[in-house]
């Protein structure tokens, strides 16, 4: 709302072509997605499952190798993109708050599963003084 006060022209030209529209000092969602896309090869290369030990068995569950990736939400919507093969497009459906914790089980390209998405439980609410 803000933007579309203060610079109407951006905002139409965000609005007609949300995928492709580059803003002024960042980069579009097409540009996002595919930078997403290297980073998780990078990733997957460098943990590469052959080289590090096995998942150790804890309590009668499996736990698998994890990553902690910590970046702002319009990557994190990009990586989610990718890590579950989705449309380009339904990148605009994804919102990520500050903060939140999401948690992707990832087997490869095009094997992901969510277990959490954009939780904010540890997070104190508004007004919240007890905290």
């Amino acid at each position: 709302e803000r933007i579309s006060r203060n610079d109407p022209e951006l905002c139409r030209k965000w609005l007609a072509e949300p995928l492709s529209f580059t803003p002024p000092g960042g980069e579009n969602c097409l540009d996002a997605i595919a930078r997403a896309g290297s980073f998780l090869c990078d990733l997957w290369q460098e943990h590469d499952q052959s080289q590090l030990p096995q998942p150790r068995r804890e309590h009668g569950r499996e736990h698998s190798r994890s990553v902690a990736v910590v970046s702002h939400g319009g990557l994190l919507r990009a990586l989610i993109t990718r890590l579950l093969d989705m449309p380009p497009q339904l990148i605009l459906r994804l919102s990520i708050a500050h903060g939140s914790i999401s948690v992707i089980n990832w087997f490869g390209e095009g094997n992901s599963v969510i277990e959490t998405l954009n939780d904010t439980r540890h997070l104190p609410l508004p007004g919240d003084t007890d905290g």
